[in-house]
């Protein structure tokens, strides 16, 4: 029997890992890319983020398709999304909120396989 995918996205493996859609490895091989150049550094994959309540416990994770550092050293968390569902939204928000840092939603233009950055803030 073959699974339902909510999203259509069809799983894919690049280099011997497993993604959950054919734009998220994409977006990892463009990030590997940008790393051999040294543009970025410290790449890594599905970084689970708790979100916490004001008393200080964990109610639910965001994890992240990647994480790195840019050229300035910042830490970046993105996100390879074909659109933002509100579920999603609400999680990068609430980690804004609790962070201080956005989310980097990683989208391709409709009508070009072109990557877009847009950052998801509060």
């Amino acid at each position: 029997m073959v699974a339902y995918r909510k999203y259509k996205n069809t799983v894919t493996y690049l280099d011997g890992e497993k993604f959950d859609s054919a734009w998220e490895a994409t977006c990892w091989s463009s990030l590997k890319l940008m790393e051999r150049a040294g543009s970025i550094t410290d790449l890594r994959r599905q970084v689970r983020m708790p979100l916490r309540a004001d008393n200080g416990s964990v109610v639910c994770f965001l994890v992240p398709d990647f994480a790195y550092r840019d050229d300035k050293g910042r830490q970046v968390y993105a996100d390879a999304k074909g659109y933002a569902d509100p579920v999603w939204t609400l999680k990068a928000k609430w980690f804004h909120a609790q962070e201080g840092q956005p989310v980097v939603l990683m989208r391709r233009e409709k009508r070009a396989a072109r990557l877009t950055f847009q950052d998801v803030r509060p």
